[in-house]
C-alpha cells in the first residue's frame, strides 16, 4: 500500500485553459489566412521592375511562427501538472516528468526580471518605442522565475506556467522553509551562522557584505516581487535590500528572523518543534 499522503494535486484551471485555447485557435486561423496569402503572392507574383514591396512577403513569415509558437504554448500547458505530497513532488511537463524529496531540497531560488539601465531606455524610446511596451507590461506584472536547488548540486525549474497561474509556489516555499528552519534554529542557538547568499545570519545580527546590524536594532524584514528589505529601528529607509535571486529559500530568511526577534530574550527552540 503506498504511504505517500497526497497534498495538492496543481494544474492550470478550466478557464485559463480555455482561455488559452481561444488565443491558440485565433492564432491558428491567422497563421491559416496568411499562409493562403502568402501561397497566393508566391503564385501571382508582381513584376520584377516595380518599386512596390510586398508587405505580405516580409511579415508574413515571423507572424506565422508567432502563431505557431502561441499554438505550441497552448499545447505545453494543459500538459502541465504538479503533485505534492508529504515526501516530495513529481513535475510533469509535455516532454519529461520529474520527482524529487523534500529531504534533498536544499533552497528555493527566485529570479525577478532586471531593471533595465535608464541609457538602454532612452535608446529604446529613440530607435524603437514599440519595443518598450512589452517592458513596461513586465514592469507592472513582472512575471517571476522559481528554481529547487537539490543536495547534488542540480536545478529543478518550477514552469513558469504552473507558477504564475497556480498556488504552487506559495506551497513549496512554505515546505521547504519549515523543514529547513529547524536545522537553522539548531545553528542560530549553536551560534554557527546561516547563509542567506547576499545576508547572513547569527547570534550577533544580520549581515549583508562587510556591514552588520545587530538584533537590538533590527526593526523588521520585508519582501515584494522584486527583493527583500532588512529595516532597521534608527532610520526609515532600508538598512540594506537585495534582489530575491540572491537571497535562496527569502520564506525561511524572513522565518528565522521573525524567531530571533520574537525571542531575543530567549531561544526559539520552541518555533522550531511547532
Amino acid at each position: 500500500m503506498n504511504s505517500r499522503k497526497i497534498v495538492q494535486d496543481y494544474r492550470i484551471s478550466l478557464a485559463a485553459r480555455l482561455g488559452a485555447g481561444t488565443i491558440a485557435l485565433f492564432s491558428a486561423a491567422t497563421a491559416l489566412s496568411i499562409a493562403t496569402a502568402l501561397l497566393f503572392a508566391v503564385q501571382h507574383p508582381i513584376d520584377p521592375k516595380a518599386t512596390v514591396v510586398r508587405v505580405d512577403l516580409i511579415f508574413a513569415p515571423p507572424l506565422i511562427l508567432a502563431a505557431l509558437f502561441v499554438i505550441w504554448r497552448f499545447v505545453q500547458q494543459c500538459s502541465l501538472r504538479a503533485t505534492i505530497d508529504t515526501d516530495g513532488m513529481t513535475i510533469r511537463t509535455l516532454r519529461r516528468q520529474t520527482a524529487l524529496r523534500w529531504e534533498t531540497v536544499t533552497s528555493l531560488r527566485v529570479d525577478a526580471p532586471r531593471t533595465l539601465h535608464p541609457v538602454v531606455l532612452i535608446i529604446m524610446a529613440l530607435c524603437c518605442p514599440m519595443l518598450l511596451i512589452p517592458y513596461l507590461l513586465s514592469r507592472l506584472s513582472p512575471r517571476l522565475r522559481y528554481s529547487l536547488t537539490l543536495a547534488t548540486g542540480e536545478t529543478v525549474r518550477i514552469p513558469p506556467a504552473l507558477a504564475a497561474k497556480t498556488s504552487i509556489v506559495d506551497a513549496i516555499d512554505y515546505i521547504v522553509a519549515q523543514r529547513l528552519f529547524p536545522a537553522a534554529v539548531a545553528r542560530y542557538e549553536s551560534g554557527l551562522p546561516s547563509d542567506f547568499g547576499a545576508f547572513m545570519i547569527d547570534a550577533a545580527g544580520i549581515h549583508a557584505g562587510k556591514k552588520m546590524l545587530p538584533w537590538s536594532d533590527v526593526s523588521r524584514v520585508s519582501r515584494n516581487t522584486m527583493g527583500i528589505a532588512v529595516f532597521s529601528t534608527v532610520q526609515r529607509s532600508p538598512w540594506a535590500t537585495a534582489r530575491l535571486k540572491v537571497v535562496p529559500t527569502p520564506a525561511l530568511f524572513e522565518t528565522l528572523t521573525a524567531a530571533v526577534l520574537a525571542s531575543r530574550d530567549g531561544y526559539v527552540r520552541d518555533l522550531a518543534r511547532t
